[in-house]
């Protein structure tokens, strides 16, 4: 008798993780910005870490609250942070797959 009951429990904390799964999206964009700040926390008081330009292409890693977590190629080397989504070009024509 319990293993229904388990099965609906099962199914049920299958749903939530599924709710909970991270949006898709592209590899890559294109800063469409004159520039964008590279922050180190997705808002807009956190530490900068970078500046970057328009045309700059980055690889994306996530999304967050109107805010994108990318990685770009800067003087130092590669750099991770956090660019306002508005900042972002991620159509596939412009970013090129990149």
């Amino acid at each position: 008798m319990m293993a229904p009951m388990i099965a609906a429990q099962l199914m049920q904390g299958a749903a939530q993780v599924a709710d909970a799964a991270p949006q898709t999206h592209p590899s890559a964009g294109v800063v469409k910005t004159k520039t964008a700040v590279l922050r180190r926390e997705p808002r807009k008081s956190a530490h900068r870490v970078g500046l970057l330009r328009r045309g700059k292409r980055v690889n994306i890693l996530g999304e967050e609250n109107g805010w994108t977590n990318v990685v770009a190629s800067l003087g130092q080397g590669e750099v991770r942070g956090w660019i306002k989504d508005s900042s972002l070009d991620t159509s596939d024509e412009d970013s090129g797959g990149q």
